[in-house]
């Protein structure tokens, strides 16, 4: 595939084995099938290739996005007056 090629060149990206390269092949034409629907569709933005093109959304998600951090949810005892107060004045010293 001519755009992957010259995607590859642009980014300067090689690859370990064929079948790495094989696995990159086929995730940059889905995102690039992406990009000409997007673009064909007269929308008021446009979709472009660029340094991520060879990863998959889950991919992307897994090394570039921060995992969501659970809050626990303080109890309504834990809300009470005093009990803040007594926290705030702790943080204070």
């Amino acid at each position: 595939m001519l755009a992957f090629d010259q995607w590859k060149l642009a980014q300067k990206r090689l690859y370990a084995t064929p079948q790495e390269q094989s696995h990159r092949l086929r995730v940059f034409f889905e995102n690039y099938k992406l990009v000409e629907e997007v673009n064909s569709s007269n929308l008021s933005y446009t979709y472009g290739l660029n340094a991520f093109s060879d990863l998959s959304d889950e991919e992307f998600s897994a090394k570039y996005l921060q995992k969501a951090e659970t809050v626990e949810t303080p109890s309504e005892e834990s809300l009470t007056s005093q009990n803040i107060a007594a926290v705030f004045e702790a943080n204070l010293e």
